[in-house]
């Protein structure tokens, strides 16, 4: 698996593959920021949001969230 940015492409895959929430992790919280690379914000989506929730903060996919992420360009994925 190798990190992607998460951009409007990825955005319009997930909601084709039926994905409706996500859960949002800093990437220094998990020890992903090294070097000079700058902190980023990790997006694992879900298509069950109790499962996603068991891992903290989840919000769906539509959020205002999700869309200041992909401005920002601070969003990155594993596939």
């Amino acid at each position: 698996m190798k990190l992607h940015r998460f951009d409007r492409n990825a955005l319009k895959e997930w909601r084709d593959t039926g994905y409706k929430h996500v859960h949002l992790t800093r990437s220094e919280n998990v020890g992903l920021t090294e070097g000079s690379e700058k902190p980023f914000i990790l997006l694992e989506p879900y298509l069950d949001d109790r499962e996603a929730k068991k891992y903290g903060s989840v919000i769906a996919l539509t959020s205002a969230e999700i869309e200041q992420i992909i401005q920002d360009d601070s969003g990155k994925y594993y596939k």
